[in-house]
């Protein structure tokens, strides 16, 4: 293209072609008017970094550190290495001599003063200044370990395309359970209606999250012509899976050649679950017969509670042995394998709740202490110091025996009287 400046530039070159051409004899004058010609053909393209010849940002990276104040101009094109929103950083900008420039090693930093240039021109709240062309002032430093211009008073928007619409996303709530199954309405919203169809991907993370916990009814989301809004339906399922509370992350990316992403666009959905995850053997929060069963051998204090059902094998009185007791979930459980021993220490708990000499305990729910172990072949519970009784029955009348002798001789035919006393 052939411009005034080019036309310039032609003129200058050919009057100096002329005047070299010329007989030597014009000595002196030639030579002065020669030197005047070459000086403005050299500086007629440089940039001197004022405002109404700025510096390339080429020539800005060029520059040494200085408090001198220049102009440059170029596009914006990220905030750091970062060349796509979200922008999480509103202090600087990145300019490029390219609107498609991606190495950062070509970019030189604009530190945002604060005020109008930062509230005005930072990434984080106005994405859509992505790719604007602008002219700016500032003196050559360094910011965030990178060429920039510091000290910014003035920027000149040179851009005339207008900027594209912006995307964000909002959830209809931040808050789910699965004993809802809570439905979410994920809605994309852009800045202005479309003139084509344009797409959005929807993505769902967070530690734990599996595709069981929840259905979508898309993954993309579609603008149509002429609308402004795109929705799917996030549906959270009822698993068994015990997974305590857990935290969602929903986001839209990837959007189409004719939008671009705003500052909101992911968002946290808080799910409670409703799946027990047990009892944990604390002293308010004790074990069943059949968790305690289930503890490895260990000298961590737990705390089960249950029915006294045996001893060992003996499900019913006389019992022989007080040294332990077998507790079960159940007041009629009759199987020992779903029973746990419990040892009775020396003492008044095993002086209180021994069925050789306490039958009437038989059937009362207790609550106790113990570390997990094997006593009489069998899981149990030993280092016991502590046992509470739950039961709210009344205890079992228990019977005693009596002789009204013990010595008796075949020659006197003694005659002894057995009596069998009952508690109550």
């Amino acid at each position: 293209m052939f411009t005034l400046h080019t036309c310039k530039r032609w003129c200058l070159l050919t009057l100096l072609t002329f005047f070299m051409s010329v007989q030597v004899s014009l000595g002196k004058e030639l030579e002065d008017i020669t030197n005047l010609i070459t000086y403005t053909v050299a500086t007629e393209d440089a940039s001197d970094g004022t405002e109404s010849n700025p510096f390339s940002i080429a020539e800005a990276l060029a520059l040494a550190e200085s408090s001198t104040e220049y102009f440059a101009y170029g596009y914006i094109v990220s905030v750091g290495s970062d060349f796509e929103a979200p922008f999480t950083n509103g202090y600087y900008i990145s300019i490029a001599d390219s609107k498609e420039e991606t190495s950062f090693d070509n970019c030189l930093n604009l530190k945002l003063e604060s005020g109008v240039n930062r509230d005005t021109w930072n990434l984080k709240d106005h994405p859509e200044n992505l790719g604007k062309q602008i002219k700016f002032n500032g003196f050559r430093d360094t910011y965030s370990s990178h060429a920039s211009f510091e000290g910014n008073s003035v920027i000149t928007e040179l851009s005339v395309t207008p900027a594209m619409p912006i995307v964000e996303l909002a959830l209809s709530a931040n808050s789910a359970s699965e004993s809802d199954q809570t439905v979410i309405t994920l809605t994309a919203n852009v800045s202005e209606v479309v003139s084509e169809s344009q797409t959005v991907d929807v993505n769902i993370s967070g530690t734990g999250i599996t595709s069981g916990d929840y259905t979508l009814s898309a993954t993309q989301l579609t603008f149509a012509a002429g609308e402004s809004t795109a929705s799917a339906i996030l549906t959270i399922v009822d698993d068994s899976d015990v997974e305590g509370s857990e935290s969602m992350s929903i986001s839209i990316s990837n959007p189409s050649a004719g939008i671009q992403l705003g500052s909101t666009v992911s968002a946290v959905l808080s799910i409670a679950d409703n799946d027990n995850a047990g009892n944990d053997g604390t002293e308010t929060s004790p074990f069943t017969i059949n968790e305690a069963l289930a503890l490895a051998e260990t000298s961590t204090e737990y705390y089960a509670y249950g029915y006294i059902v045996s001893v060992g094998t003996d499900f019913e009185a006389p019992f022989t042995n007080g040294y332990y007791i077998s507790i079960a979930d159940f007041k009629d459980e009759t199987s020992f394998d779903n029973c746990l021993n419990l040892k009775l220490e020396a003492g008044v708990n095993r002086d209180t709740w021994n069925l050789k000499d306490h039958p009437e305990n038989l059937g009362k729910q207790i609550k106790f202490n113990g570390f997990r172990d094997t006593y009489s072949s069998h899981a149990s519970f030993e280092g016991n110091s502590i046992i509470v009784n739950l039961s709210g029955d009344p205890a079992l009348a228990s019977v005693n025996l009596a002789l009204s002798a013990t010595t008796a001789s075949e020659a006197d035919q003694t005659v002894i009287t057995l009596t069998a006393t009952s508690s109550e």
